[in-house]
């Protein structure tokens, strides 16, 4: 092999590269295979550089109405990609063989290869969801409202994580609005009264995230994320229930006649099971406790703090402990009981802090007796105990002494004398040190 072979080998290579980077960066697709008669049908030019494409470029498709188009922009793996939308009315519900077309732009020619895409009747659709055809004119997978639990059976009392959540298709040819009060008859629709909710959230559905559902992309609202506690044991069932939205189409045509349509989209139904715990009338959920040891030995007359903090995740908010018990005459004072609740990896915790003032009344040893709290462990799904153990402590007499008046007479006196000495000795000080000044005056002088 001569260098001319070498050399047009490495021109092809770089061609055939070349080649292929401009046909991957350049093509165009429906899409999806299947639509709903009331939908738009979606054709997508997707390039990495900017083309100047005009609705005349596509050609007549028996079965679809040209209706509008419009484009936008995103970046992929950071290289800029731009969408060429081509928006069609389907005149016709079966099967339309889309042929093989060609059309150029700034010198470049892209090609669609013949496709057959499938219209779809809508009414076995309205019919089975019970809904208004008018007044629904997006497809069911454009838009969807889920609501999930982080578990489908749980214990009475224990934490149940609710979330409720929007998932908007990305680049939807529709933009789609709710209003805070529609979110807020939502979740007045779903709540149930067979459940205590702690809410920490206020409508958190300013902020938006993407997720992929079944390869495609999503935005992503939480409307709500609560925390339900069961009052009693049973099969509850959720009904599927309604979310009014608004979607604005920016195409002029009949189908889309009102600028900002209300549309009525539903979710999802969802069962769950509450069992009784196997001792009723326990705290429920996984939970520990720290407590603070007293000082061993106090005076007469002093005060011992006693603390403790239980928390956890569970229905702790119904926890009464009793007044501390202690083997001896003394005064109990019951403080303020601290309450705190706090978010940890999605999940809601609670802080209780409990505090007691305890004054003996006499000396001697004191003890105050061991507290134990029952509660059913839902992650060993047993029977457990918050402990703190006995705790003692001594009270000893508070002896103060007492100064009689002729000790501090003497004191005083002594004082007095100090204070004398203190203003001789400065006297002399300043003296001697007049004295070596006016020496060195004298000699400087002679």
């Amino acid at each position: 092999m001569n260098k001319k072979h070498i050399k047009f080998m490495l021109l092809w290579l770089i061609y055939l590269v070349f080649l292929e980077n401009h046909i991957s960066a350049q093509k165009i697709y429906f899409s999806k295979e299947k639509y709903n008669l009331l939908e738009p049908v979606e054709l997508i030019v997707e390039s990495s550089k900017l083309l100047n494409i005009q609705s005349e470029n596509i050609p007549k498709i028996d079965g679809l109405e040209l209706i509008g188009n419009s484009h936008s922009y995103k970046k992929i793996q950071h290289q800029s990609v731009y969408l060429y939308y081509f928006i069609f009315k389907a005149q016709k519900t079966g099967n339309i063989q889309i042929p093989s077309f060609y059309f150029h732009s700034n010198q470049s020619k892209l090609e669609f290869k013949s496709k057959t895409i499938n219209i779809y009747s809508t009414e076995n659709f309205f019919q089975n969801k019970n809904l208004n055809k008018e007044t629904w004119k997006l497809n069911a997978h454009d838009v969807i409202l889920e609501i999930q639990f982080n578990k489908n059976h749980a214990f009475v009392g224990e934490q149940i994580n609710q979330n409720v959540t929007l998932y908007i298709k990305d680049n939807l040819i529709d933009k789609i609005f709710f209003e805070p009060q529609a979110v807020q008859n939502l979740l007045q629709n779903i709540k149930n009264t067979q459940f205590w909710e702690e809410n920490l959230d206020s409508l958190p559905f300013q902020n938006v995230s993407y997720e992929f559902r079944n390869g495609i992309k999503y935005q992503k609202y939480l409307l709500n994320h609560s925390f339900l506690f069961a009052f009693f044991p049973g099969s509850i069932h959720y009904e599927s229930v309604p979310f009014k939205i608004k979607k604005k189409t920016y195409l002029t045509n009949e189908i889309y006649e009102n600028p900002l349509e209300e549309v009525t989209i539903y979710s999802n139904s969802l069962d769950l099971t509450i069992s009784e715990v196997p001792v009723p009338n326990l705290l429920t959920g996984i939970f520990n406790i720290k407590y603070l040891k007293p000082p061993s030995k106090i005076k007469l007359g002093d005060k011992i703090d006693y603390k403790f903090t239980i928390s956890g995740n569970g229905n702790l908010n119904t926890i009464k402990p009793n007044l501390p018990k202690l083997n001896k005459s003394c005064d109990i004072f019951e403080q303020n009981h601290n309450s705190k609740q706090y978010l940890f990896q999605n999940e809601l915790y609670y802080s209780l802090e409990f505090e007691y003032h305890i004054i003996p009344n006499d000396t001697g040893n004191y003890k105050i007796s061991s507290i134990s709290f029952p509660y059913f462990n839902t992650k060993t799904k047993r029977k457990e105990f918050l402990e703190i153990p006995e705790i003692s402590f001594y009270v000893e007499k508070n002896e103060i002494k007492f100064i009689d008046n002729h000790n501090i007479s003497n004191v005083k006196t002594e004082s007095r004398n100090l204070t004398g000495w203190n203003i001789w000795g400065l006297s002399i000080l300043v003296s001697i040190i007049l004295l070596f000044l006016w020496f060195i005056y004298k000699e400087l002088i002679n």
